[in-house]
């Protein structure tokens, strides 16, 4: 193998890190995994995300998105530094066919030292 294949094959292990790191500098997850459990088609399920700002900043959450199977809910206003919040959801078990991981995607107006959008990746899951 050459270095630059080498390299290569390091930058794509590394690089998919960096974009799925948690730590946003701005709001802070209690978790960012949550395990609905056994689930019988039909159910609706409700669970939640709770988090605390922990920037020096107001956040305001832009948008939350997901799956069609799943309504999400969460806070409209801005959340002030050291304030806690939730977002709320609630899982139709009548749109899935089969067990998976489902993404619930967080959206803040805030951006990064950088300027880019800052993106927070949620997950649940359940069982049939």
């Amino acid at each position: 193998m050459t270095t630059m294949s080498k390299l290569l094959a390091v930058l794509f292990i590394l690089i998919p890190s960096f974009f799925y790191a948690q730590s946003n500098g701005f709001i802070e997850f209690e978790t960012e995994q949550i395990h609905l459990g056994k689930v019988t088609k039909g159910d609706k399920v409700d669970s939640l995300f709770k988090f605390t700002n922990v920037s020096d900043e107001d956040v305001v959450i832009e948008l939350v998105s997901t799956c069609e199977c799943t309504k999400a809910n969460w806070p409209k206003s801005k959340i002030k530094p050291g304030e806690t919040g939730e977002i709320p959801f609630t899982f139709d078990s009548n749109e899935k066919e089969k067990e998976e991981e489902i993404s619930i995607d967080v959206y803040l107006k805030n951006t990064d030292e950088n300027g880019n959008p800052v993106i927070i990746f949620l997950y649940y899951d359940y069982q049939y």
